[in-house]
């Protein structure tokens, strides 16, 4: 029993570990050195241990699983919702609001506008 407690403990400090990881990533909106792949691979995983868990009778671990994988998959989900919000790229979004915060409205504005008029000039040769 309790090696069940145990692995179920591990379980579930690793949900919150997790889940902490999906709010950071919801503030943030970007993506910078993780390969999200990892986590949807241990999010299968997880929903493997769903159905062994109580094949062997260990519910504190189910419970824990539970948590975690529910945070892994809310994680991945997110992951590709925000890939695909902006044309830009994830990059692009972090030093927009950073810029934002750090300059203040007008001169943000002025250089956000400015470098966005030099883009098109050079794209179409003027």
């Amino acid at each position: 029993m309790w090696p069940d407690l145990i692995n179920g403990s591990f379980e579930l400090v690793g949900a919150y570990f997790t889940w902490r990881n999906w709010l950071q990533l919801r503030r943030d909106r970007t993506i910078a050195g993780v390969y999200w792949p990892t986590t949807a691979f241990f999010a299968a995983w997880g929903m493997w241990n769903l159905i062994y868990y109580p094949a062997l009778g260990q519910w504190a671990s189910f419970i824990g699983g539970v948590a975690l994988v529910a945070g892994n998959v809310a994680w991945v989900v997110l992951v590709l919702t925000v890939k695909g919000e902006t044309s830009e790229g994830l990059e692009g979004l972090a030093a927009y609001r950073y810029a934002r915060r750090r300059l203040g409205f007008r001169v943000f504005w002025r250089c956000f506008f400015q470098d966005r008029i030099t883009n098109l000039r050079s794209r179409f040769g003027r």
